[in-house]
């Protein structure tokens, strides 16, 4: 990412800071910080800090928590070299992170969900893994306000929350004014059915052409917390479902949405993402409670 470019001189000299209290002196960087441009959350961000400004040691801690406040951090799960959340660059601190946008990749199914008898054998699976760990490093943000993740599908059936659905539960009980958009894309799955010669009786001559992604849509809904209406809903038309952490068949992605132009694709990726979306908020919801128990220590079969 290129280096921010600075008008020259912002302030004459960074010393007459110091005749400020330092409310007006966080004004002042707030001014000064281009704080609209997104940064990496692996980043330097020294480089995002005028000049006048990153010379003056004195001063340089304090505006390194301004612009951590102001900034929008981007994480990239897929990237093998972003390790941040699990060894935070110093100048970085979680504790000052307000806005945090996260992209991955739909975590695999261990197993066939219809395997499993309850909810307390999946969280028994999904708890031991590398995914669930890395969500849950988010909880080490408490001042986190904003959080936005863009998701690529990697699987042609229900969405697969149970690596991050409790994560999220979590985040809203901690950070009850919390913010969290989820965006989800079908780009992976359908563009290597649209390149596999398989789907082009063979032919992947040049006059093939390129696919068109779709990009993200906003589905943050299906991510929502659980309503009363969607329980009323389970029981009067999907009772076999509740409690069971199963979910029904789902559309096929690609033979649904190969041939779709990109803004058809996403008008009807709600209907692709997941068949029942009540199910899948009200089994956000029920694999929350298995996994708090499970966090705090609490025997199988006894509430609170």
């Amino acid at each position: 990412m290129p280096e921010p470019s600075w008008p020259a001189p912002i302030l004459h000299s960074a010393d007459l800071l110091f005749k400020l209290p330092r409310e007006l002196r966080d004004k002042v960087y707030a001014d000064a910080l281009d704080a609209h441009c997104p940064v990496g959350l692996t980043e330097d961000l020294l480089p995002h800090i005028p000049p006048i400004l990153r010379e003056n040691p004195s001063l340089l801690p304090e505006i390194l928590e301004v612009l951590t406040r102001l900034k929008t951090f981007n994480l990239n799960c897929d990237d093998p070299h972003a390790a941040v959340l699990k060894s935070p660059r110093v100048c970085v601190n979680p504790y000052e992170v307000r806005h945090l946008n996260i992209t991955c990749t739909e975590y695999a199914s261990i197993l066939d969900h219809a395997d499993f008898e309850d909810l307390e054998e999946h969280e028994k699976i999904y708890q031991r893994t590398v995914s669930r760990c890395d969500w849950e490093r988010l909880l080490d943000f408490p001042r986190l306000q904003d959080l936005a993740i863009y998701m690529q599908k990697r699987e042609d059936n229900s969405l697969n929350t149970f690596d991050f659905g409790p994560v999220l539960y979590s985040l809203r009980a901690k950070l009850p004014q919390i913010k969290i958009t989820f965006f989800l894309s079908f780009d992976t799955i359908l563009r290597n059915l649209w390149d596999d010669p398989r789907w082009n009786n063979g032919d992947i001559s040049a006059d093939t052409p390129p696919y068109r992604p779709m990009g993200f849509v906003d589905m943050s809904d299906l991510v929502a917390p659980s309503t009363d209406e969607d329980l009323n809903y389970l029981l009067e038309h999907l009772s076999d479902y509740v409690h069971t952490g199963r979910m029904p068949g789902n559309r096929c992605i690609g033979t649904g949405l190969l041939d779709e132009s990109p803004a058809n694709r996403r008008a009807l990726a709600k209907h692709y993402a997941v068949k029942e979306p009540a199910l899948l908020r009200c089994l956000m919801r029920d694999h929350f409670e298995v996994y708090r128990k499970q966090q705090n220590g609490i025997p199988e079969g006894e509430s609170t």
